[in-house]
């Protein structure tokens, strides 16, 4: 994507030795590329579950937003590869990471990392989202709640 990184384009393509390499030699690891994305977004949206851990334990801010205020959350909850997104997830609610309050952050879309989660059909990840408090009650700007939408997607046990 136009002004990415080469940190970027590497943590997106879960190319571990590039990101690496790239930190290695002084990128910075929280540099805004297209739409405000960090190397962790990408990452985190890609489901590259190695990237990911390599930027955190490298200290990757976990906590920034993008253009949209996707923070890193939004990106785990609704990332590409379903098998990787509740791992994503966890890894952010590891001690001292991603801020509580994160967790019903919305996005430009008011869309909160549970909304994103629904709308992609991952229960797992719904339930772990609730279990570190996320509102099932939170509305996006189209007035659905979160209830609501995971009735319409068919995720019975989030309607509870």
């Amino acid at each position: 994507m136009v002004n990415d990184t080469p940190l970027h384009k590497a943590a997106h393509e879960n190319d571990t030795m590039t990101v690496q390499e790239e930190l290695d030699g002084g990128a910075d690891i929280n540099a805004k590329g297209a739409q405000g994305r960090t190397a962790l977004h990408r990452a985190l949206g890609a489901g590259a579950v190695e990237t990911v851990q390599l930027l955190i334990e490298r200290k990757a801010d976990v906590n920034t937003k993008d253009q949209m205020k996707r923070n890193a959350l939004h990106w785990a909850a609704g990332g590409e590869i379903r098998e990787n997104a509740k791992q994503l997830c966890e890894l952010l609610f590891e001690p001292g990471e991603v801020k509580p309050e994160l967790v019903n952050a919305p996005s430009s879309s008011d869309s909160t990392p549970l909304h994103f989660a629904i709308s992609k059909g991952y229960g797992d990840v719904c339930q772990l989202l609730m279990k570190h408090n996320a509102d099932i009650s939170l509305c996006d700007e189209t007035g659905k709640s979160c209830k609501a939408l995971a009735k319409d997607n068919g995720l019975k046990n989030i309607v509870k």
